[in-house]
This record gives structure tokens, C-alpha cells and sequence, in this order.
């Protein structure tokens, strides 16, 4: 399976209270497989802060291009599959914290609270995270 499509989101998107205030969102615009995980067409992707060695992360171009998922590494950033990625062309947009499922009326909200977020990390040996979940109605104020 090919990895993920992501475009940042082009409309608001209600966050809980729960989640930081500036949280970026993305768009998941074509189904794919990222670190043992399937993303969904039509989920959003919710980031923040800068991430550490280890975290997956979205990654935008520095210029023309599409955003990406990707790790830190010790050493620099790495893309969805597997490839180093140039600090000169990429950035991060921030640390994977949460994923937003549409539902038929609203968005079922999960968040990821552990640093190695249900295992998406290079070492086979992580543990998978236990995250609340919550639903949004699509029509709160």
C-alpha cells in the first residue's frame, strides 16, 4: 500500500479543549499505510509542536510540494518511506498528536498522548498507546 496524501485542511475544524491551542490539521486525500497504520480518505490528520527524535511528524516543503508524514531522526528528518529528507527542503509542520474520523454526524476525535503514538516509531518493541475518544457534532458553536 502506498503511504498517505495530506493537504493542510482548508476549512475550521473544532478542536476539543483538549488539544493545544494552534493545533495545525490535514487533510488524508488518499488512502495509505504509515508505520504499521492505515490512514483513511477523508481523516484529519492533528499536529503540534516541533517533535523530538523518534515522533512522526508531517512534513512540508520548503517551496513547491505536498505535505508528508515522516519521522525525526537523530541525525535529520526521514520521509514515509524510509528516504532522508533535506532540512534545506523540508520543515516540520508538527508531531502527529491525534487523528479526526468523519462519522454521519460529526467527527469521532482520538488523541494520541504517548510520545511513540500507537506505535508509530522506528523501534518494533512500542507500546500501543490507550487514547480517549470523543464526538463532535457538526454543528458546535
Amino acid at each position: 500500500m502506498n503511504t498517505p496524501s495530506l493537504v493542510p485542511a482548508a476549512d475550521a475544524f473544532p478542536l476539543p479543549a483538549t488539544f493545544p491551542v494552534g493545533t495545525r490539521v490535514f487533510d488524508v486525500r488518499r488512502d495509505g499505510a504509515f508505520a504499521e497504520r492505515v490512514f483513511r480518505t477523508g481523516e484529519r490528520l492533528l499536529v503540534d509542536g516541533a517533535g523530538s527524535v523518534g515522533d512522526p511528524v508531517v512534513l512540508v516543503a520548503r517551496g513547491p510540494g505536498r505535505p508528508r508524514l515522516g519521522f525525526v531522526a537523530r541525525d535529520g528528518l526521514v520521509g514515509d518511506r524510509g528516504e532522508p529528507c533535506l532540512a534545506s527542503r523540508w520543515e516540520v509542520a508538527g508531531r502527529v498528536i491525534g487523528v479526526a474520523r468523519p462519522l454521519a454526524n460529526g467527527w469521532s476525535v482520538e488523541r494520541f498522548d504517548a510520545p511513540d503514538l500507537l506505535g508509530m516509531v522506528a523501534t518494533p518493541q512500542a507500546a500501543v498507546a490507550q487514547v480517549p475518544v470523543v464526538q463532535l457534532s457538526l454543528f458546535a458553536a
